[in-house]
């Protein structure tokens, strides 16, 4: 392309032009993205190059690994899940291999480490979206966008990454494993927390311990967050303690028990926990708050520092 040339070294790659190097050759994978773009990827973030430009636009920050129901070998130790491709296992599969199947004509949105969307248009432009509807809609795809194997080996995108079990043995194989996994991922999870606030000089203690009651909850602020919440769920046929975990997290908000790192990582004060009610171990607490727009609710789960108790006349404000 425009007569830049990929190059390798010790299974790394970059670029030149001509005899000039314009992207180190330190990158997992280089792509030709469009006819004026390379992709790049390190671990697994990526970002972008504009051979019009010839310089890098985005820095590798866009999360670059994607969830892969990959045809399942016909071994016995891994949960096996149906789709109308046919039967699979997990796995997971990086973007230079499947960035063709989410690109939409000359538009491919791209998910940044911050939650940001971001559109990368052919030509180099870049648009980037943080509030709106717009922002909301691609964002949620974006999160439930993963990629399914066809018995021929070729890779589909999938806009659901949920898919049922083949079988309940499958089920049960899978709940037999998930604790063993989540508790490696939260452990792996707390060591890395606690090196940080040791790092920032978090003093934890200052702050009061306050035990959440659910049933403490005035009724018209349980049902102020339901009815917010319904816009994203029907509430009412959702499981209580499913909702319950979602009106959790906006008071763990609410009441400073969240400590954010400044990074882009919001994590619970270590006297509490918080278990994703999707499963998903260590979740970033601050995807949760931004994805259900939970800063709407979160001032009617303030416990008044005056009275040591809730205000229920906020919920009746506009």
């Amino acid at each position: 392309m425009n007569g830049y040339t990929l190059v390798e070294n010790n299974q790394k790659f970059g670029l030149k032009r001509g005899s000039e190097e314009v992207l180190p050759c330190v990158y997992d994978a280089v792509w030709e993205h469009s006819d004026s773009l390379f992709g790049f990827r390190e671990d697994e973030y990526y970002g972008f190059f504009s051979a019009t430009l010839n310089k890098v636009i985005i820095e590798p920050v866009l999360s670059a690994s994607f969830l892969l129901y990959k045809q399942h070998d016909g071994s016995n130790d891994k949960p096996r899940y149906r789709s109308e491709f046919g039967i699979h296992s997990k796995d997971w599969v990086y973007i230079e291999l499947v960035y063709s199947l989410i690109k939409e004509k000359d538009v491919f949105p791209a998910m940044g480490d911050m939650m940001e969307v971001v559109l990368v248009h052919d030509n180099g432009y870049l648009e980037t979206l943080t509030t709106g509807d717009g922002y909301n809609f691609l964002l949620n795809k974006l999160l439930n966008l993963s990629f399914v194997e066809l018995s021929e080996g070729q890779i589909v995108a999938y806009w659901n990454n949920n898919l049922p079990f083949f079988s309940t043995e499958d089920e049960q194989l899978y709940l037999e494993n998930q604790p063993l996994a989540q508790a490696l991922a939260h452990q792996q999870f707390i060591e890395y927390v606690d090196q940080v606030i040791s790092e920032k000089g978090i003093d934890k203690e200052e702050i009061e311990f306050r035990e959440f009651v659910y049933e403490a909850i005035p009724d018209s602020i349980i049902e102020a967050c339901k009815k917010h919440l319904d816009k994203y769920y029907v509430v009412s046929e959702c499981a209580e303690d499913y909702i319950k975990s979602f009106i959790y997290l906006a008071w763990l908000y609410a009441n400073d028990y969240v400590v954010d790192f400044g990074d882009g990582l919001h994590v619970p004060d270590d006297r509490y926990e918080f278990e994703d009610p999707d499963g998903e171990p260590g979740i970033n607490l601050i995807i949760l708050r931004d994805l259900l727009e939970l800063e709407q609710i979160i001032p009617l789960l303030k416990v008044s520092g005056i009275t040591q108790d809730y205000l229920p006349v906020l919920a009746f404000v506009n």
